[in-house]
């Protein structure tokens, strides 16, 4: 660091939690999971550009570690998406959640289809925009039902195909459901990089301030730091890096 400038101190999060009403668990009646659950969200006009873009994040990033954990515990996923993925153009104001399930279907395709991913048990239903969450337990359970077995004559492109359902093609099936229920998904993981740093501060100089700064490494708090440092304040840098 340059003489005359301020100090800084980076603290890095130990580990993040994701705690999201569209996740879920399908558990039995005595807490064994059956399956891991995401319905994307839906667009709608009271929604803002803001819960958009983290719909958006929920379906790029938090999915994936959703797919992640399953394949640790060795459970399969259910990922629920609108059944009208096309049509739309980045203009149009549905589309962070369109893309969002785009995405989250590109996630599911590639854990099913790749060893290094773990080769999860994906299964995709398409639903419509009326479909509601006391829905979900009696079309997961109905797909589960159907005991599928993928054609080893397929690639695995054409058995992830295979492997996408529609919600009323189930619409006139019974299922008893009493035996489960839904349980809101969320898990703790450990960032096993992670450290925090508490070095002794020195006392700050005269007429100069100490600031803490949120999301320290990114884009305009990396460039708040550095006008603070110039100034000759102490900056506390506060980020997770994810």
């Amino acid at each position: 660091m340059k003489q005359g400038y301020g100090s800084i101190v980076i603290i890095l999060l130990s580990f993040f939690c994701i705690v999201d009403a569209r996740f879920y668990s399908l558990e039995a009646l005595n807490g064994d999971i059956n399956c891991l659950i995401f319905k994307t969200p839906y667009y709608s006009e009271e929604k803002t550009l803001d819960q958009g873009l983290n719909d958006f994040k929920s379906c790029v990033f938090n999915f994936q570690r959703l797919l992640e954990h399953a394949r640790q515990i060795k459970k399969p996923v259910v990922l629920i998406i609108p059944d009208q993925l096309e049509g739309y153009t980045p203009v149009c104001p549905e589309s962070p959640w369109i893309e969002g399930a785009r995405t989250a279907l590109a996630w599911a395709s590639s854990y099913f289809r790749f060893a290094h991913l773990g080769n999860v048990d994906v299964r995709v239903i398409l639903v419509d925009q009326d479909f509601k969450q006391e829905q979900i337990i009696t079309t997961v359970l109905k797909i589960f039902e159907k005991k599928y077995i993928d054609d080893p004559s397929l690639s695995k492109e054409e058995q992830f195909e295979k492997r996408i359902f529609k919600e009323k093609d189930f619409f006139s099936q019974k299922i008893i459901i009493h035996n489960y229920k839904l349980v809101p998904w969320s898990f703790t993981k450990k960032n096993k990089e992670a450290q925090i740093l508490s070095p002794d501060l020195p006392a700050c100089p005269a007429g100069k301030k100490r600031f803490l700064i949120s999301g320290a490494a990114g884009f305009i708090s990396s460039h708040l730091v550095e006008a603070l440092l110039k100034q000759e304040h102490q900056v506390i840098g506060l980020d997770n890096f994810i």
